[in-house]
């Protein structure tokens, strides 16, 4: 069974943003920029319902391109390799098995929360790593589900108390006059990719990459 210490992604987060301090920064403006710009340029359509379903949907499109191009950097990052922003519209081939995934994970996890709301939490913190596994493995969205449900094996408590930790982190990030976020988003960006790679099975770089 493979596992991962949450001081350990986190430290490894913070010893990437380190070595990747302007890097990291331009990629957490590029993220904000291009989840709330598009909406704002897509604005001047008016507030028609053709012109808000065309927003909606290219808000979301744009917002899951981005999604797939950060788990890219960092997961390349946690490996050692050169990260780049090209990778932020190189994984569009990767936006249906994304979306598929992300969709069924949803229904699992709204069924499950429709039961006894536990089972629901449950399936959250076991299909956790589902679009990492669309994105690093490239598989298709049943064996992106299965496979994180089996990597997360003996977990369930670490992932669930890396991301309470990690809230934790983006708030004090958010409490620091919201520059902290530059700061605190990216350390826990790396630190889930971190963990991913550990419960993966994969080898971890003893030392992040610099671009």
């Amino acid at each position: 069974m493979n596992t991962f210490s949450i001081s350990e992604a986190l430290a490894f987060g913070w010893e990437t943003f380190k070595k990747n301090v302007s890097f990291l920064i331009i990629l957490v403006v590029i993220m904000a920029v291009a989840n709330i710009g598009v909406g704002l340029v897509l604005g001047v359509l008016g507030d028609s319902a053709p012109a808000v379903i065309i927003n909606n949907i290219v808000s979301y499109a744009v917002s899951i391109l981005i999604s797939l191009g950060v788990m890219k950097i960092t997961i390349d990052l946690v490996d050692g390799k050169k990260p780049s922003y090209n990778d932020l519209y190189k994984q569009y081939p990767l936006i249906v098995n994304y979306f598929i995934a992300e969709a069924l994970a949803g229904l699992a996890i709204l069924a499950g929360f429709i039961l006894l709301i536990i089972p629901g939490i449950y399936l959250s913190i076991k299909l956790s790593f589902t679009s990492y596994l669309v994105v690093d493995k490239k598989l298709g969205p049943i064996d992106a589900l299965k496979t994180s449900y089996a990597n997360t094996k003996g977990n369930w408590w670490n992932i669930l108390f890396l991301g309470i930790v990690s809230g934790l982190v983006v708030i004090a990030g958010a409490l620091a006059i919201l520059l902290g976020l530059f700061v605190a988003i990216p350390v826990v960006m790396v630190a889930y990719a971190f963990a991913y790679r550990k419960l993966s099975g994969s080898t971890v770089a003893p030392d992040a990459a610099a671009p």
